[in-house]
């Protein structure tokens, strides 16, 4: 008789230590499962959310006196300075052909004056000589500019500008309302010289300033006049026209370090004009719970893993020395001792394979449920630990920089993850229940195995 059917027949004859094994292997595997279908999942909602948030990187002009471009000039109104090598649309073309970047924003600001305008008073006093002028933006396309992919204003009425408009503006209903402008209306606007721009489009704003924020009527939201490149060349024409900032999206942030070091080998791009600085904050900030998530189900395994083969050697060491008689009854007939441990791995084997099948079942009833548990607590752990750092520079938002268009980030958080049980983590469940049941009956063979037939008897009288 072979040792796979001594197997069957010890397992189908002694029922009460089948069941009992059959428990903690289901329990164990159950856990296993649980661990490693919670471990795909988060992975699985971290390449989403890599891909729904990308990550971005900004190129600025470089106004210090390391730019070899750089100006700096007085003026009736005060000191002007800007750079001889601003952000041009043939840079951003280049940017814009490296792999994996998929959209971009570039942006300027220009103080100038308005002929005919009425704007809205900030809370702070300004000389005379500013109450007709407004902090204008100048931008490549205005439906990727941050102020309305953020929902800080949005567009009512008309048409975005895009990186083909000339001479064309978007001004809030606010501003339009004041003066009695709409779609189609003229603004003339000067700065070195002047130049008209046609209102193609008003925005609204959805967040406004707090009531503790101090700003000038140039710097409030619903003055700003948004306009286009060509007509910034206009207004300077003594000046090379361009952005000062452009920020451009990575469609992964795992790869936004190897783009930025591709975007600075271009030959159009004069690192001497510029600074590139990478951003994977908002990113890092929504998968932290997930990172956390990750790296407390590595250590349950790991945990499970190694409890699951103490106990299960254990169990199988005591149920080894109960069968001395029986080993010792093989080893006189002359069946080997690599054929008794045989069939003892086969008796485990035979029991884990309805462990193993029945764990599917029992998993899919607490995977979900206890993946989110998890997620909702490293969530609120994460949150907790940011708010603590972030209170300063909230209250320094409200009080201050709200009033200049700065936004405090929305960092978008995950509420839960989809936890099943597939093949794969079915398949990683037996590779490691194999590996765990090998040791387990290898450990709690030894101590028998490595006795003489003679000293196996002698220790049953």
């Amino acid at each position: 008789m072979n040792f796979v059917k001594r197997a069957r027949l010890y397992v189908s004859r002694k029922c009460g230590k089948s069941i009992l094994l059959l428990v903690i292997l289901l329990i164990m595997s159950s856990f296993v499962l649980t661990g490693l279908a919670i471990g795909k999942a988060s992975e699985s909602t971290q390449e989403d959310l890599r891909k729904a948030l990308g990550g971005k990187f900004q190129v600025s002009v470089n106004y210090t006196e390391d730019n070899p471009y750089f100006i700096m000039e007085t003026v009736d109104t005060g000191m002007i300075v800007y750079s001889e090598m601003p952000i041009t649309q043939k840079v951003i073309s280049a940017i814009m052909n490296v792999p994996e970047i998929e959209g971009y924003d570039a942006t300027s600001e220009l103080l100038l004056a308005v002929d005919d305008v009425i704007f809205i008073p900030g809370n702070i006093p300004i000389k005379d000589q500013f109450k007709s002028m407004v902090n204008t933006l100048i931008v490549g396309n205005s439906e990727s500019n941050s102020y309305f992919t953020s929902g800080q204003v949005e567009l009512i009425e008309g048409q975005h500008i895009s990186d083909t408009d000339s001479h064309v503006a978007i001004i809030s209903k606010d501003l339009a309302e004041r003066n009695g402008l709409s779609t189609g209306d003229t603004l003339t606007l000067q700065a070195d010289s002047s130049a008209d721009v046609k209102i193609i489009g008003l925005y609204e704003i959805k967040n406004t300033d707090s009531v503790l924020a101090q700003v000038t009527s140039y710097d409030k939201l619903e003055n700003k006049i948004i306009f286009d490149l060509d007509t910034l060349q206009q207004l300077v024409p003594d000046r090379k026209a361009g952005f000062d900032t452009a920020t451009f999206k990575a469609t992964d942030p795992a790869e936004l370090d190897s783009i930025v070091e591709q975007v600075k080998s271009l030959s159009e791009l004069d690192l001497k004009a510029f600074s590139i600085d990478a951003d994977k904050q908002t990113y890092l900030q929504a998968a932290a719970p997930l990172g956390k998530l990750n790296d407390l189900v590595v250590i349950l395994l790991i945990v499970i893993v190694v409890v699951s083969a103490i106990i299960l050697s254990l169990i199988l060491m005591m149920w080894t020395r109960s069968r001395i008689y029986e080993t010792g009854v093989f080893l006189s007939v002359g069946i080997t001792k690599i054929s008794i441990l045989g069939q003892y791995l086969v008796e485990v084997l035979l029991i884990a394979v309805l462990a193993f099948g029945l764990s599917f079942f029992t998993s899919n009833l607490i995977a979900n449920k206890v993946g989110n548990e998890l997620l909702q607590k490293n969530t609120q752990s994460t949150i907790q630990n940011k708010n603590s750092v972030d209170d300063n520079k909230v209250a320094t938002a409200v009080t201050g920089s709200a009033g200049n268009g700065d936004k405090i980030a929305q960092i978008p958080e995950v509420e839960s993850i989809d936890v099943s049980i597939g093949a794969d983590s079915m398949v990683q469940l037996c590779f490691i229940g194999l590996t765990v049941i090998i040791l387990s009956v290898g450990i709690s063979g030894t101590t028998v195995m490595r006795l003489k037939p003679g000293e196996i008897l002698s220790k049953m009288s």
